[in-house]
């Protein structure tokens, strides 16, 4: 099956994105055992930190990678976050815990160095494109406008959500 098919399919079908929440991160933070892993095994610092000092000063265009395929632009004066993954584990939520990869680096901005954001870009609904506990901190700081795949809002905790239709 197409990768379009697929997307069409699966828009049309609202049990299979409720499944997919079901099974998806939690919304409001990583869960009990995920947090304690944290605090015993953090990634290692990147190697190199970005300079946002005149960040909001800038009415080019700047780009940062953040890690992975979260990259921190600057564009017409807006600033936007792409994909944001913060959390050190990903995947499927099981109980207490998650299922799924670690982070091998800690991301080259942390969430409370970040700028303050105006737009963020959800590029697909996989969980190393779409992290639920960043997408909730992120929307409690900033209540940034949310970009994202036709109903891929609806398993996002953001409020301010614009859905764009696939292809």
């Amino acid at each position: 099956m197409s990768w379009r098919r697929y997307a069409d399919w699966a828009s049309k079908r609202p049990a299979v994105l409720r499944l997919a929440d079901r099974l998806g991160r939690a919304k409001r933070g990583n869960r009990l055992l995920d947090r304690l892993t944290e605090a015993l095994h953090r990634p290692p610092a990147p190697q190199h930190i970005p300079d946002l000092t005149d960040w909001h000063l800038s009415s080019g265009l700047r780009a940062v990678a953040v890690g992975h395929a979260t990259v921190l632009m600057r564009i017409a004066g807006l600033t936007v976050l792409t994909d944001p993954v913060f959390s050190t584990r990903i995947g499927l939520g099981l109980g207490l815990i998650t299922a799924g990869p670690r982070r091998h680096i800690a991301p080259a901005i942390s969430l409370a160095n970040l700028p303050p954001l105006d737009l963020i870009l959800i590029s697909h609904a996989h969980y190393d494109h779409l992290d639920r506990p960043t997408l909730a901190a992120l929307e409690r700081r900033d209540r940034p406008v949310l970009l994202t795949g036709l109903k891929v809002g609806a398993i996002t905790p953001s409020t301010n959500v614009v859905e764009l239709d696939w292809w």
